[in-house]
């Protein structure tokens, strides 16, 4: 029992540690150029007239609140996964690794600081849509409050998919797959579009996964405007409780596939994985037997 909370300890010291050494990365230039990238286009497409183009300021507030629904989403599956898919390439996490418990804080500071820039960078874009238009598409209210909750909740149930999907994947062509099976669920889940556009048998393919859930969340939270709401399809009572189970079971599943996706990754970590391609192959053929 006393190594245990000796090794959670351990755990959570250089989890904030990791955090620390993140952070001041991000807010270096570069760090703070691709924080602040897209609140300017965002300013730019609002002073060509974007509110308009896109159906007024009730249509364009779903377009925002859906927006942030897919920031959370695929910053937990498709960058966590990927960057732990390129991290066993550069050696990172052989590097951490070598440390007690310095693997496990790792994912965990990774997880943390990549969740906390997305939703920074999408709460900025949020403002910036508020100020630009001067209140015409969200209206400040105490509702906005559950976008704290909703975002625990997203990143509940999509980060341990990520860790699952970079964890079973040995190079870095998976994040191909990875980032094609992601946009395409993007695509499906009436997102930025209604499901009045997809055929009827797609939108149940949707309905098995979290994403249509997670948006339809955001877009009640944020969204007010009922005829717009009632435009895109809200959920029945009978539906929110199929999604709650939905996004019950897909936590479920991360979280019993998580430690297994872990395990198989810290495996793979040595130093003869970091060998150079063309040293491996030469010693091969120096150890294999002369045939003849």
């Amino acid at each position: 029992m006393t190594t245990l909370s000796s090794n959670i300890t351990s755990i959570i010291k250089l989890t904030r540690t990791q955090c620390r050494i993140e952070f001041a990365r991000e807010i270096r230039p570069m760090g703070l150029v691709g924080l602040l990238l897209p609140v300017v286009l965002v300013s730019v497409l609002l002073w060509l007239g974007l509110e308009d183009w896109l159906g007024g300021p009730e249509l364009f507030g779903w377009i925002i609140a859906s927006y942030l629904a897919v920031a959370v989403a695929i910053t937990g599956i498709l960058t966590l996964s990927s960057t732990i898919i390129a991290e066993q390439e550069d050696g990172t996490l052989l590097r951490a690794k070598t440390l007690p418990g310095g693997f496990a804080a790792h994912i965990l500071a990774r997880l943390t600081v990549l969740t906390t820039k997305s939703l920074v960078s999408a709460l900025i874009v949020i403002a910036t849509v508020f100020i630009g238009t001067s209140g015409r598409v969200f209206e400040l209210h105490a509702g906005l409050l559950l976008l704290i909750p909703f975002s625990v909740l997203a990143v509940a149930v999509t980060s341990p998919l990520g860790i699952v999907a970079g964890g079973f994947s040995k190079k870095l062509t998976g994040v191909l797959y990875i980032s094609a099976a992601t946009y395409a669920l993007v695509a499906i889940s009436h997102i930025f579009f209604p499901a009045s556009f997809m055929p009827s048998w797609l939108t149940v393919v949707a309905a098995v996964f979290p994403l249509l859930w997670l948006g339809y969340i955001a877009r009640g939270i944020m969204v007010t405007d009922d005829a717009v709401l009632q435009m895109f399809g809200t959920p029945s009572p009978e539906q929110w409780m199929i999604g709650i189970a939905v996004l019950v079971i897909w936590f479920l599943v991360g979280v019993f596939f998580s430690p297994r996706a872990l395990r198989a990754l810290s495996r793979r970590q040595s130093g003869r994985r970091l060998e150079p391609w063309g040293d491996r192959k030469v010693r091969q053929q120096v150890n294999e037997p002369v045939s003849g």
